[in-house]
């Protein structure tokens, strides 16, 4: 009998441990039995963790630094636009206001008579002249009393060239028989007065005949002498004082009748002057009371613009000086005329008053506001500078990038012994804080900590920040007082900004637009 080797019996329960193994491995790759391993939640936020920590400190460290040993050449650096600025106390000081213009002319026309409206001959914005009818009232009863008074005083005037002339010939050759028939009368009373003094002496006649006759003969010479009188009177004219007197009446009634003539015109309209008509008041047909406006009409072509300064401010302008304006964004100037002599007591101010010229009276409008800016000058210190370049800051401040070029040294990291490098190459961003004193247009006047001959980025001072280095280029800009127009106030000179020093832009080097 054959007996097995003791040494293949285990080959049995050896199967079996593979077949164990086999099923432990399958059953760990399975991701169920994986997630639910204690030590799948142990290790995953630790990898999270670790992932985050490396992307942040990646990010903070950025790509690598240029070597200090090398060309800054290969760096493109931003390319701004700089302007150097001196600091000058004989500069000009800027001034607005905000004017009106006004008509140097503005009436309200009416009527002085009180008579109904029949005609109305213009409307609102119709040119008119000087002398023009521009409207009617009914004239019959003033046309009659003109009538009533022409002819009072042509009576009047004939009554007074008849005092002139004095008496006919023939009222006084009837003067001169009267006084001859009376004296006739005369006798024949003396002749019976005798003849019943005589009968009255031979008791023939009766008392009462002879006192008859007596003051018959009495009244004939009274009778006698006034006609007497009355024909020297005749024969010596007319008395002086009363041909005065009806040359007084004729005055009288000539005025009286330039009166009513004067009545009868004013019920034309007319225009006082040149102009145009601003507004109308008023219709055919209405019954207005004696100086009661129905039209305005403004002199259009004789504009000015009127406004108030301070007292400081009115010393330095003299009249001729050129005034120059904004109105409907269009450019006009005009001269002043005069500054009021009289101190408005509610604004503290006087009344400045510039005359517009002929040819842009015609451009503006009665009524229309401009803007008036010109330049007086002014012993403050400061810099003038685009206000493009100020950036706003804390409590009412502005501030402006200054490109430094001034030497800053630094310590070179590279392995080996210390080295230091001056940086000249490119100038730094430094900021700058100001004030701003004033503004013309796109200009600013201001003072801080900013210096003379310092270069103030003036383009794309938005694209850098300070510590930043930048690539500069030279720029120069119109001062805002260019125009010598807007500048009054004598012979001071205004300094203008000094041209900026060309600087080297090395060839390598390229811009970022």
């Amino acid at each position: 009998m054959n007996v097995s080797p003791p040494q293949a019996q285990p080959a049995a329960p050896a199967a079996a441990g593979v077949q164990s193994a086999a099923r432990v491995a399958t059953a760990r790759s399975s991701p169920a039995l994986i997630f639910r391993h204690r030590w799948y939640w142990i290790a995953l936020p630790c990898v999270v963790v670790a992932g985050v920590v490396s992307a942040m400190t990646w990010l903070t460290s950025g790509p690598a630094a240029p070597s200090l040993s090398g060309a800054d050449d290969e760096v493109i650096y931003q390319t701004v636009g700089v302007m150097q600025v001196s600091e000058t106390s004989n500069t000009w000081t800027p001034h607005r206001y905000t004017a009106t213009v006004v008509p140097r002319r503005t009436s309200r026309l009416g009527f002085e008579a009180s008579e109904r409206v029949i005609e109305i001959l213009v409307d609102e914005g119709d040119s008119v002249t000087r002398g023009q009818v521009l409207a009617k009232q009914d004239a019959t009863v003033l046309q009659s009393r003109v009538s009533a008074a022409a002819a009072s005083l042509a009576q009047a005037e004939a009554l007074l060239a008849e005092l002139i002339q004095g008496p006919r010939r023939e009222t006084i050759n009837a003067a001169r028989s009267e006084l001859v028939r009376l004296k006739n009368q005369v006798k024949l009373a003396e002749v019976t007065l005798k003849r019943q003094k005589s009968m009255r002496a031979s008791n023939a006649g009766s008392a009462q005949e002879y006192d008859t006759a007596r003051f018959e003969t009495a009244a004939t010479r009274a009778a006698v002498d006034s006609a007497a009188h009355r024909l020297a009177e005749l024969e010596s004219g007319t008395r002086k004082e009363k041909i005065d007197a009806q040359r007084a009446t004729v005055d009288f009634s000539r005025a009286a009748l330039q009166q009513a003539k004067i009545r009868l015109k004013q019920t034309v309209l007319r225009a006082p002057f040149s102009g145009k008509i601003a507004k109308r008041l008023g219709d055919e047909g209405a019954l207005p009371a004696r100086g009661e406006a129905i039209l305005e009409i403004i002199e259009s072509d004789q504009l000015e613009v009127r406004f108030g300064a301070a007292l400081a401010i009115a010393a330095g302008l003299k009249s001729g000086d050129i005034i120059p304006f904004t109105a409907a964004n269009q450019q006009f100037e005009g001269t002043l005329a005069q500054v009021s002599a009289r101190l408005d007591t509610a604004t503290r101010t006087r009344e400045v008053i510039v005359n517009l010229s002929p040819g842009d009276a015609n451009s503006v409008v009665a009524g229309q506001t401009v803007k008036i800016e010109f330049a007086l000058p002014s012993n403050q210190p400061g810099f003038w500078l685009p206000s493009e370049a100020l950036q706003p800051q804390v409590r009412g401040l502005w501030s402006v990038l200054v490109a430094n070029r001034n030497t800053q040294p630094r310590t070179s990291s590279v392995d080996g012994p210390p080295a230091v490098q001056t940086l000249t190459q490119r100038p730094t961003v430094v900021r700058r804080d100001v004030e701003v004193l004033s503004t013309w247009g796109s200009w600013s006047r201001v003072r801080g900590t900013l210096s003379a001959g310092e270069q103030v980025i003036v383009q794309g001072a938005a694209r850098v920040s300070p510590g930043q280095r930048v690539e500069t280029r030279p720029v120069q800009l119109t001062p805002p007082w260019k125009n010598s127009s807007t500048v009054l106030g004598g012979p001071h000179q205004v300094t203008q900004f000094p041209a900026t020093t060309p600087i080297k832009i090395d060839s390598a080097a390229r811009e970022v637009r």
